[in-house]
């Protein structure tokens, strides 16, 4: 860096510094909890969205980017369970069809399409604007519960991740 581009950002420079300094903790423990979901059996190839996708998620868990996390989640799942449904789905396929496929075909225990179902509905009102009157919506949620909005987007993407691994741990195909 020039001595140009470091006066340039050194108040830029000084507020990461003190941000890194002051998230620290709270991230290490977030690292430490998400480790514990996923432990990689080794080399992993697939589609590239989708394990990026894993990637980002779990970074974004880490730096508290909550709503990010359940939208990059989601769209792991998503990836993954539309090229698990191919050829049992009719016109777009999106993620409640792909799940109502799983449903039908009984591949999955009905824990995991329960938990798929779940996953869905914590995405849909992030990504598709509601009503006010919305129960889901992160507003009426957090009024319902009186919390904090933070405290349930940590919850959100906490299952989010849970959801995430564990469904790529069970499409995960073992070479020889």
């Amino acid at each position: 860096m020039t001595e140009d581009e470091s006066t340039k950002y050194q108040n830029l420079i000084d507020a990461l510094k003190w941000f890194d300094e002051n998230t620290r903790v709270e991230r290490a423990k977030r690292i430490d909890w998400a480790s514990s979901l996923y432990q990689s059996p080794g080399l992993v190839s697939g589609e590239v969205v989708p394990l990026h996708m894993m990637e980002e998620a779990r970074v974004c868990f880490v730096n508290g980017q909550y709503m990010a996390t359940v939208l990059c989640a989601t769209s792991v799942v998503e990836h993954l369970l539309v090229a698990e449904s191919e050829g049992a789905l009719t016109g777009k396929p999106t993620l409640g069809k792909s799940i109502d496929a799983a449903e039908k075909s009984h591949v999955y225990a009905a824990a995991m399409i329960k938990d798929l179902r779940e996953l869905n509905e914590l995405r849909n009102p992030l990504a598709h604007r509601r009503d006010v009157s919305d129960l889901s919506t992160l507003a009426n949620r957090y009024l319902a519960k009186q919390v904090h909005p933070d405290s349930i987007k940590e919850q959100d993407a906490r299952r989010s991740l849970e959801v995430m691994y564990r469904y790529f741990l069970q499409v995960l195909k073992t070479g020889a």
